[in-house]
Formats: C-alpha cells, structure tokens, sequence
C-alpha cells in the first residue's frame, strides 16, 4: 500500500529524530539533484543512453580524503560507486563515527557537504551500494548529496545479511526508502534509479529465485512511486544459463508490473554481478573468470556489469586492480563490439538451449509469485512476510531466521544451477520434472557434492570450452590487449 504525504512526513520526523545528524528540508535535496544532474549524467540517463555494456565497480574506504583519491583513480568508469561501511548499514552511528579502520564510506557520519565534494569530484554519475536492512537515513543522505541511485532492498539486505531482523520490519523501512525515492524524482524532475540486489546470498542461488525476489522489490518499489529500476542477477557461471536470465528479466518485470501495478510502467535495466563466490587464486583463471563475465554479459544484453578484480581471492581489492579490471573489462567491451558477428554466431549457436532454459526460468518465476500473490496484492509487505513464514518463498543458505533455506540448489553436469530440492516453494510438478530431469546424475546426494558446486568457478570452470566461447576468448588473448 502506498505511504501517504502525511505518513511519511510523521516516519521522517521520527527518522530525523534519532538520526545522528540534524533535519534538512526536502527542498534542499530537491534543489541539489537538480543541480548534481545540470553537472554530470544521472545514473538512469547513463542508463538509458548505453550504446554497450557499462562498467561499474565497488570502491569504498572510510577516510574522506582517501575516498576523494580512490574515485580519481576509478573515474574512468561507466558509473562509479560509494560502498558504505558495515557500521552505517547497521545504524551503529557512534561506531561509524569514531572508529578509524573501516571496511566502506561512513556517508551518514561524514555528512552531505563531504559527500556533495565526492560527487563534484568525478564527471561520472554514482550510486551508494551498501547491504542495510534499514538504509532510510542512508538514503536520505545519499539523495541530498545529489547522487541518484541506490542499491538495495527489504528483501535482499536483510535475509542474507541479518540473523533476526524481522522482515516486515525490513520491508517496511524500504518502503520508506522507496517513497522518498517516489517523492524526489516528482519533484525534483530528475529521474532517481533504485537498484534491486539480486545476488542474494550469492551462493548457487537459482536463477528464478534471484528474479522472483527481484520482481516483488520492483513491485513494492514502483508502488511507492519509483520509474527506475535495475534488476541486478548473480553470474552463474553457465553461459546459457546466464544469458537466458539476463535477457528474460525485461519481459518478466514489465509483465508482472502490467498485472499487479498496471499503470506504473517503470523504466527496467539489467545489471550482471560478475562471480560473487570463491575467486580463483590462480590469475590467468582470474582473468579467464572476469573475461567470462564480461562475454555473459554482452550476450544477455545486460545495461551494465558489476566488475571484480583478480585479487578477489586475497581480500579486499587494491585501487590499482580495481582500475587494472575496470579498463580490462571496458577493453573486452570494445572488442567483443568490434566482433560483433563473433558474438553473433555465438549467441546462435546457444539460440535453442537458451529458448528452453529461458521457458523454464519463466515457469519458475511465475509459478513462485503466483503463490505469493495467492496470499493478496493489495498489501505486498504482509504477503511477502507470510509467503516466507509458509515457505513458499525462499533462499538457499540464508543468514536470517526469518527464512527457512530449505531450497537446496546444485550444479547439473553443464555447471548450471537448480533445485536439488525446491522446499516449500509451490512449483507444479511439471515444472518440478523439467528440472530433475537435468540433474539426474545427483540422485545420490551429499553435502560434499554440494560443496563442489560451491567451489565450481575457483576450480577454473569458468571458460573452459561450452558453446563455442573459447574461440572468442582465444581471438582477444591473441590481440593487443595481454594481462599476465
């Protein structure tokens, strides 16, 4: 249900009142955006105006003038990022202030002067990427200093993120988040993206579970008023698989918006994590994994990619290879554009798999939300909250109490992901033997296979020849472009 004027006026009083900072008037942040985005894109015209896969990273260190240095060395990219440290996520205000060692960028401590000098020091538009289940202050902040889209959701960060943050609790701070959103970009004329987190627990998580969770974000958010949103999806690993998904998100979310918000007709891109689980420590597999990702991308006409680095499997990145793989990724770009009839052929020759894996993720997908929506679409935050008490919604491996994780998900033999058990979600049984029936050869399950499949793309399974891809990979590791 949509949050009234005066509702939200009364939350926002409430917010401001225990906030660590004092209350600015919406007019202020409404004037800001107007005037952030006369200096540079928005991120929704970036967006929008793509002419190929856009790159952006994660980068986020708790120094304020380290920070102004790591987005002069990232600048290059197609859309920067400020990643918010676990402190902030976490409304632990004292702790972000004081503490000096953080692993991302107090933005709500810092304050919206400082974080007005991050965004005037780059020409490219930037997003806030964090992990709260609480980001209303977050936002708020974040609109204030002009940047114009943020990550997240009442789903997605909270279950895989939080042990007993109750979920309609969650859903409800979001939807705050989410009128704000609404609010701003009425008035302010400047069109605000809110991006889903898709990735979940980034743990073999079933396509159709990444994009069912996905779809009733994007329905809570445009329900507050929200005309942007990205759809973000976990790389897979599975090159069909991968590109099924990426390309059928646009048709799903634009269908399922037509039947539960008709009307709304929001602006949908997609964006693709590159691999979120174990990286390889070898760093020609590194490379072939980031290479992978870029390829996935562009053949599922993703709007932009999440890049990683090769130093994943270290720890945290350093500034040089977070820039080293940014510019790699962009090279790839640029070449695979220049190949076009590569990927062409390519694509071709995957066209039939990807028919038939693109019919089995919308079956899944829509069987899932029609259970939720069975429970009633006119207040979708008690519906979500009673689809996971039921178990009718779901994630593999969760970190809060508030989800059974009783979906088990595994590797068929070509290394895509399914449901080795769908727990409680009311999938038909058609639609239950469609997938068994690619993963006949786990019959005999074990934990220790499972954990296989956790480790499949460290392994190096990332670009080993599937569907023609090595031949591309090989033409550009032949070209100019050469990374040791």
């Amino acid at each position: 249900m949509k949050i009234t004027i005066d509702e939200f006026n009364d939350k926002r009083q409430c917010l401001f009142q225990t906030a660590p900072v004092d209350d600015w008037p919406l007019e202020e942040t409404i004037a800001e955006l107007r005037s952030a985005s006369e200096q540079r894109p928005t991120v929704a015209s970036k967006l929008n105006t793509a002419r190929h896969l856009l790159i952006q990273p994660r980068s986020g260190v708790s120094d304020h003038a380290g920070m102004l240095t790591l987005l002069g060395q990232l600048q290059h990219a197609d859309i920067g990022s400020i990643t918010i440290d676990a402190y902030t996520r976490l409304n632990l205000w004292e702790k972000a202030r004081t503490e000096t060692r953080l692993n991302g960028y107090p933005l709500v401590t810092r304050g919206v002067l400082l974080g007005r000098e991050l965004l005037a020091s780059v020409p490219i538009p930037l997003e806030v990427r964090h992990g709260s289940p609480n980001g209303c202050l977050l936002a708020e902040t974040a609109f204030a200093c002009g940047i114009t889209s943020f990550e997240g959701g009442g789903i997605s960060y909270n279950l895989p993120y939080c042990k007993d943050v109750a979920l309609k609790r969650s859903l409800s701070d979001w939807q705050y988040v989410d009128r704000l959103t609404g609010l701003l970009t009425e008035a302010s004329g400047v069109l605000i993206d809110r991006e889903g987190f898709g990735t979940l627990t980034a743990v073999l998580v079933p396509p159709s579970t990444s994009i069912a969770i996905s779809i009733l974000e994007m329905l809570l958010a445009v329900e507050q008023g929200v005309r942007c949103v990205t759809i973000s999806y976990p790389e897979s690993g599975n090159l069909v698989q991968d590109v099924s998904a990426l390309r059928v998100i646009p048709r799903l979310a634009k269908t399922h918006a037509d039947q539960v918000a008709p009307g709304t007709n929001p602006t949908i891109f997609t964006a693709m994590h590159q691999w979120m689980g174990v990286f390889p420590t070898n760093q020609s597999q590194a490379h072939k994994l980031i290479s992978y990702g870029v390829l996935a991308g562009i053949a599922g006409r993703a709007t932009k990619l999440i890049n990683k680095t090769t130093e994943e499997a270290l720890g945290l990145p350093t500034a040089q290879a977070n820039a080293t793989a940014i510019a790699y990724c962009q090279e790839l770009v640029a070449y695979f554009a220049e190949h076009a009839d590569a990927i062409d052929e390519l694509c071709n020759q995957i066209d039939a798999a990807v028919n038939i894996e693109q019919s089995l993720i919308e079956r899944e997908v829509n069987e899932i939300l029609s259970a939720v929506y069975s429970l009633g679409t006119d207040d979708l935050v008690s519906s979500i909250t009673r689809a996971f008490q039921l178990g009718i919604l779901d994630i593999p491996f969760p970190a809060s109490r508030h989800a059974r994780g009783a979906v088990l998900p595994a590797r068929d033999s070509d290394g895509a992901i399914r449901y080795l058990n769908y727990g409680g979600l009311s999938v038909s049984p058609a639609t239950r033997r469609l997938n068994h029936d690619r993963l006949r050869e786990k019959v005999n399950f074990s934990y220790a296979a499972i954990l296989k499949d956790v480790y499949y793309m460290s392994a190096g399974n990332s670009l080993q020849a599937n569907c023609g891809r090595r031949i591309l990979m090989d033409k550009f590791e032949e070209s100019s472009w050469r990374r040791s």
